[in-house]
C-alpha cells in the first residue's frame, strides 16, 4: 500500500477527467457507485469513464458484470476509442470477468479483491502511469450486511489515501430499498437513471459529518494537550511546595489556586498571594475579612455564596463555583472548597480552604459544548439527508409500476419517511439539540400532507389549535407518524366526490383540555390517568369510518401502525365515530 500515496497537493488541487458529463472532473480518491438494469446502462457510464482514463495515462481495470461478456465489453470500447487495441496490447487496460476476479466465498471475495487492487496499484506505479482507474461489479446481500460495511470501509481506506478512482456497479433489481440506501451512504455519490436520464445522487450528509468530526477531534486533541501541559505544571509546582514556602507560593501562581483561612470568632482572614492575585488586589494596606470577600462576589451570586457558607457552618460540604468581579473590574469564574473546624461543643471556630480561577476551563467547556451541539446537529442533518435519499429512491422505484394500489402504497411510505425526515430537519435548524417544538412541527407536517395530496382549493379546511409543547425524539417520531397516518386517511377517504369539510389538529396539556365525555360512538376509550401529560386530537367532519370496522383489530397497515406506536409511547387512544372521525391520544413525554 506504499505505492502512489497522495500528497497534500494531490488531495487539494489535482483533479482527473471522469469522462462522464454529469460528474465532470473528480479528485484522486473518489469512490462512487452506479445502479444499472441493462447492459446498455453499464456501457453508458463505463465506456466514457475508461476512455478518459486511457487518454490521460491511467492504468485501467474493468471487472465486468455477470450481465456482460468480456468480448462484448472490448467491442463496446473499440467502437468509441480509435486506438483501443494499442492500449490493450501494451497492457494499459485489463478487462476481467466477474467470475475470474472474485472467488465464490463471500468473505474470501472481499479480502482477495482488496489484495488484488493493491497489487494493481503497485503495477501502475512501476509502469509510470499517473494512477489507477477501476470499475467493478460489487456484491450486496442482506445476510452479509456487516461484511459489506466492513468491505466498503476497507475500500475507502485504500482509495482515500492513493491515486485511485473507483466506480462500483450494482444491479438495481438485486437490491432492496434498504440495501440501496446502505450502498448510497457508503459512497461519495451515486448515479441512477430516472426517466431515461442519468442523475447524480449526492451523499452530502457524509461529507458534513466528516468535517464536523474532524473539527471536534481537533478541539478534543487541543484540550487534551492543554490538560497534559497543566498537569505537568501542577506536578512541578507541588514538588517545589515540599522544598520551601517560596515554592508553595509559586505553585499557587502556576495552578491559579489561592488559599485562605478565616477565623470565625474574630472575623479575621488570611489570604495567600495567589488569592490576592485572583481578586486583583494589592495585599499592602488591606485587611481581609468575610465581608470584604463578599464585596468581590458578583451581585447575582452573592446570596448563593452566603447561603452555601452558612450551610457549611452547619456541617454541610462546601464546594461551589461562582463569579467574582476583581478590583480591576474583570469578571472571573472561581471554584472554592473549604472545611469548617468545630470546637468541642460543635461550634464553628475556623474555616479554611482554597480558591481557584477556573475561567479558562469554563470557557473551554463552553466551547466543547458548542462543538458537541454542532456535531449532534450535523448528525440530524445527515439522517435527514439519508431519509430524503430513501424517499427519492422510493419515487424512482414507483415509476416502474402502474398499478394504482401499489403507487398509493409507495406514496404512503414516502409520506411516512418524510414525517421522520421533517423531525430531524427541525432539530437541525432549531436552538435545541434533543427536544423538538412539536407544535411548530405539526403545522409544517399538515401543510406538507395537504401539498402532497395536491389540495389547491378551499373545500377542505385545516383547523389547528396548538399549545407550545417540546418533546423528546422518542416521543416526537411516533406521534409524527400517527398524525401522518390519521390526516392522510382523512384526506384520502373522508371527503369523496368533492365534498367540503374540515380537518382539525389540537395539542394541549391535559389540564387545559376539555372533551365531551359522553360514551356515544366511542371505541376503546382511555381510562382517566392523571399521569398522562398531554392530549393530541385529530378530527374530521367527513363521512366517518364504517361502523363495522374496529380500528384496534383492522388489518390496515395504517391502523396497525397507529396502535403499535401509541403502545410504544405508553399512551392510550380512543375513537369517536358519531360526527365524522375523532381520534384522541393521551400521552406523556418519554424522558431518557
Amino acid at each position: 500500500m506504499a505505492s502512489y500515496p497522495m500528497s497534500e497537493r494531490d488531495m487539494v488541487s489535482n483533479s482527473r477527467v471522469s469522462g462522464i458529463d454529469i460528474i465532470g472532473n473528480i479528485p484522486w480518491g473518489t469512490h462512487f457507485c452506479q445502479f444499472y438494469q441493462t447492459k446498455e446502462d453499464l456501457m453508458d457510464i463505463a465506456v466514457p469513464y475508461f476512455k478518459a482514463g486511457l487518454e490521460n495515462n491511467e492504468f485501467c481495470i474493468w471487472i465486468v458484470s455477470q450481465l456482460l461478456e468480456v468480448e462484448e465489453a472490448k467491442e463496446a470500447l473499440r467502437r468509441d476509442i480509435p486506438d483501443f487495441d494499442t492500449y490493450l496490447k501494451k497492457g494499459q487496460i485489463e478487462i476481467v470477468s466477474y467470475v475470474d476476479w472474485y472467488v465464490k466465498d463471500y468473505v474470501s471475495e472481499s479480502e482477495k479483491s482488496l489484495k488484488k487492487w493493491i497489487e494493481k496499484l503497485n503495477q501502475a506505479a512501476t509502469s509510470n502511469y499517473d494512477g489507477l482507474r477501476l470499475s467493478g461489479d460489487s456484491f450486496w446481500s442482506e445476510t452479509h450486511r456487516q461484511d459489506f460495511i466492513y468491505y466498503e470501509g476497507e475500500v475507502d481506506s485504500v482509495i482515500g489515501e492513493h491515486r485511485m478512482l473507483t466506480l462500483c456497479t450494482y444491479s438495481f433489481d438485486k437490491c432492496s430499498i434498504a440495501g440501496i440506501a446502505e450502498i448510497v451512504s457508503n459512497h461519495q455519490f451515486a448515479l441512477a437513471k430516472k426517466e431515461g436520464k442519468w442523475e447524480r445522487i449526492e451523499n452530502s450528509g457524509r461529507k458534513r459529518a466528516e468535517e464536523a468530526e474532524i473539527k471536534l477531534r481537533e478541539a478534543f486533541e487541543s484540550l487534551e494537550e492543554k490538560v497534559k501541559e497543566r498537569t505537568a505544571e501542577l506536578e512541578k509546582a507541588y514538588n517545589s511546595l515540599k522544598e520551601s514556602e517560596r515554592g508553595f507560593a509559586e505553585a499557587q501562581k502556576i495552578a491559579h489556586i489561592g488559599s485562605w483561612d478565616w477565623n470565625i470568632v474574630t472575623n479575621e482572614s488570611y489570604w495567600s498571594d495567589e488569592t490576592y492575585r485572583i481578586l486583583g488586589y494589592n495585599p499592602q494596606g488591606f485587611k481581609p475579612n468575610y465581608n470584604a470577600f463578599l464585596r468581590y462576589v458578583h451581585p447575582d451570586d452573592r446570596k448563593y455564596v452566603d447561603k452555601a457558607v452558612k450551610q457549611a457552618l452547619n456541617g454541610k460540604p462546601f464546594n461551589i463555583d461562582f463569579r467574582i468581579i476583581s478590583a480591576d473590574g474583570i469578571e472571573r469564574i472561581v471554584n472554592e472548597q473549604g472545611k469548617v473546624v468545630f470546637d468541642e461543643e460543635r461550634n464553628p471556630v475556623r474555616m479554611k480552604g482554597t480558591v481557584q480561577d477556573i475561567t479558562e476551563r469554563k470557557r473551554a467547556e463552553e466551547a466543547l459544548a458548542k462543538l458537541e451541539k454542532i456535531r449532534i446537529k450535523e448528525i440530524h442533518h445527515r439522517i435527514k439527508n439519508n431519509l430524503q435519499v430513501i424517499s427519492s429512491l422510493l419515487s424512482l422505484q414507483a415509476e416502474k409500476f402502474s398499478d394504482t394500489k401499489i403507487l398509493e402504497a409507495f406514496k404512503e411510505s414516502q409520506n411516512r419517511v418524510a414525517s421522520m425526515a421533517l423531525i430531524h430537519e427541525e432539530l437541525y435548524k432549531g436552538n435545541r439539540i434533543d427536544t423538538l417544538d412539536f407544535s411548530d412541527y405539526l403545522r409544517k407536517l399538515a401543510a406538507d400532507l395537504f401539498s402532497s395530496y395536491n389540495l389547491r382549493n378551499d373545500k377542505i379546511r385545516l383547523k389547528i389549535e396548538l399549545e407550545q409543547v417540546y418533546l423528546d425524539m422518542d416521543t416526537a417520531i411516533p406521534l409524527g407518524i400517527i398524525v401522518n397516518e390519521v390526516v392522510s386517511n382523512s384526506l384520502k377517504h373522508a371527503f369523496s366526490n368533492g365534498r367540503e369539510g374540515e380537518i382539525g389538529i389540537t395539542l394541549k396539556k391535559a389540564e387545559n383540555f376539555t372533551v365531551n365525555k359522553e360514551s356515544s360512538g366511542v371505541e376503546n376509550g382511555c381510562k382517566e390517568d392523571n399521569s398522562l401529560q398531554y392530549i393530541l386530537r385529530v378530527t374530521d367532519n367527513g363521512k366517518g369510518i364504517p361502523e363495522e370496522i374496529d380500528f384496534q383489530t383492522a388489518d390496515s397497515l395504517g391502523f396497525q401502525l397507529i396502535n403499535i406506536l401509541v403502545e410504544q409511547i405508553d399512551g392510550c387512544i380512543e375513537l369517536r365515530k358519531d360526527q365524522g372521525t375523532d381520534f384522541t391520544i393521551r400521552f406523556s413525554n418519554i424522558e431518557k
